[in-house]
């Protein structure tokens, strides 16, 4: 059976909605074509490295601002398409607020969250074991705080190795960092101990790659339980929390969550 899902959502969501599609890559026998909107085409290299996915297909004709509303598929080779858009403001965790559209219409194996999800091309893991412990990955969002953050840590705790993982904006132009793309990130990410970031795009790929996230969030509004569905506090990915067991950003609060996580992994390719 020759399947076809679509999905309007930017970065994050889209790595979000990928256990449903592989869910029904299972269900169905086959790899999934996937249909995404063109402004989202940089992550289609990355894409086409993963077993489920079958064709990906970066549309030109369809983007963000179409809402939630799915593209005009036509009549063809697809014995199935799915349209995987939120069909309303999430209110479960992302990955389950997916994977409800799709349960009505066909049975579904378990998302299975805890299992990775994304794979790096095995061929450019091998020039990226250069000794980072750890992967950090930043929007420009709050860039002062997030720069003088990152700074402190680099200069205190040099055994660490930051990576950066972001670039482009602010990042590269004031914060020298230089762009990577979504299959040298996720190398990047793959080969660290850890992930250092925010809620973003990158911190999703963390998860879906199993490499754990201490994250470091100053938007209250990011705070929403829809975006942690691994939860906040331990396994996959730990928020940092301060003495009044609200989110932080104090460097000391996130030294001390880094050391606790380090502390109970195994160093990567050293």
């Amino acid at each position: 059976m020759s399947s076809l899902c679509t999905f309007p959502g930017r970065h994050g969501d889209l790595l979000w909605a990928l256990p449903t599609v592989r869910a029904i890559a299972q269900a169905t026998g086959g790899p999934v074509d996937l249909q995404i909107c063109g402004e989202f085409a940089g992550l289609v290299p990355l894409l086409q490295q993963q077993p489920y996915l079958g064709q990906i297909i970066a549309d030109p004709t369809w983007g963000i601002g179409a809402g939630w509303r799915p593209p005009t598929v036509e009549a063809g080779p697809h014995d199935r398409v799915f349209h995987l858009g939120y069909r309303r403001w999430p209110e479960l965790p992302l990955p389950l607020e997916v994977d409800q559209t799709v349960r009505a219409d066909i049975e579904l194996p378990p998302l299975e969250l805890d299992r990775p999800w994304i794979e790096p091309p095995p061929g450019y893991v091998a020039s990226w074991r250069d000794g980072h412990r750890i992967a950090l990955g930043w929007t420009e969002c709050y860039f002062e705080l997030k720069y003088g953050l990152s700074s402190l840590l680099g200069r205190h705790h040099h055994d660490w190795s930051l990576q950066a993982c972001m670039g482009g904006g602010r990042w590269e132009t004031e914060g020298d960092a230089s762009p990577l793309s979504w299959v040298d990130a996720a190398v990047a990410i793959s080969t660290a101990d850890l992930f250092l970031g925010d809620c973003s795009a990158l911190h999703v790929l963390a998860v879906a790659m199993g490499t754990p996230v201490v994250m470091v969030e100053p938007m209250e509004a990011r705070w929403n339980p829809i975006f942690y569905p691994c939860g906040k506090s331990g396994g996959q990915v730990t928020l940092v929390i301060g003495g009044d067991g609200q989110p932080t950003f104090d460097a000391r609060h996130t030294a001390d969550t880094i050391t606790a996580r380090l502390a109970h992994l195994p160093a990567k390719g050293r």
